[in-house]
This record gives C-alpha cells, sequence and structure tokens, in this order.
C-alpha cells in the first residue's frame, strides 16, 4: 500500500486555510488549488462480478438487522448475453438509464440495473447456460450526486 499523493484540482474554489495544526511557517504559497485524490469522483459499472484477486478470498457480509453475517468465497463470473437482443448488461443499463435518467443520480440507477439482472434467468435447455445467473456491480467513489438530465423525452 502507498499513499496517495492527489492531483491538483483544474477549476472551482481555492484552498482554504489549513486549520492551525497543518499550518508550516515556511513557504507559503498563495492561490493554491485543492488537492483531490487520484482516485475520487469517479464511478465504474461491471458487467459481471469481478471476483477478488490475491489470498484475500473471503469477505464478510453483515445483514442489514446487523445481527448476523456470512463468510463468503467469491470468484469472478461471465456476463451473459442473448443471442438476439445482446448483453443483459448493456439491455438492462440502457433502459433504466432512458426511464429514470431524467429525475435519479447515477449510483441508484445502477442499483436499479443490479436489481434487474439478478432477476434474469438464463434459457437454454440442455446446455450449461440453462437456468445461469449473472449479477452485475458498481464501484463509486463518488462524493455528491451525479445527475445527467439528458432532457424530457416523450413518453408514447
Amino acid at each position: 500500500d502507498e499513499t496517495d499523493r492527489g492531483v491538483d484540482q483544474r477549476d472551482g474554489k481555492e484552498r482554504s486555510d489549513s486549520p492551525g495544526c497543518e499550518e508550516s511557517d515556511a513557504n507559503k504559497e498563495e492561490n493554491l488549488k485543492l488537492r483531490l485524490p487520484t482516485r475520487s469522483d469517479m464511478i465504474c459499472g461491471y458487467a459481471c462480478l469481478k471476483g477478488i484477486k490475491g489470498p484475500k478470498e473471503v469477505v464478510f457480509v453483515c445483514l442489514p438487522s446487523g445481527t448476523s453475517s456470512y463468510t463468503l468465497l467469491i470468484s469472478g463470473t461471465a456476463a451473459m448475453r442473448n443471442t438476439k437482443r445482446g448483453s443483459w448488461y448493456i439491455e438492462a443499463l440502457t433502459s433504466v438509464f432512458a426511464e429514470d435518467s431524467r429525475d435519479t443520480h447515477v449510483a441508484d440507477m445502477l442499483v436499479k440495473v443490479n436489481r434487474q439482472i439478478k432477476q434474469r434467468e438464463g434459457y437454454a435447455p440442455g446446455t450449461e447456460f440453462h437456468r445461469c445467473k449473472e449479477m452485475s456491480e458498481y464501484c463509486s467513489t463518488l462524493c455528491r450526486d451525479l445527475y445527467l438530465f439528458p432532457g424530457y423525452l416523450a413518453r408514447n
């Protein structure tokens, strides 16, 4: 593990004075821009579970009640596609974004995409893909809600 040196913010507010415990007597620079973590304000969606690489293959999941936990072994899984309509993930993503992007932020839409993917099941009797499942995921370092505001589309 290494420290994140950050990146200079290109626009926006100038850095405010640091609290007393972080001030330095030497080299007072004026008009310094804020420094941001290198991987801040990003959101990435994945069609399937990426899995966990390395020796840490055990994940503890706390249930909403906070009373129990399970130990799970997670490995990467394949993304599924319909031979006529294409990728389950892209189909769910375009459907959800077309329906909800006017007034829902991106992270909430990706949760809805996950829900749609979770409910699907492959249909290919006699093959290994019959009744197969997929689970999409996303990771986010967004610090605020991200809205796309594509405009209003006429509904039929």
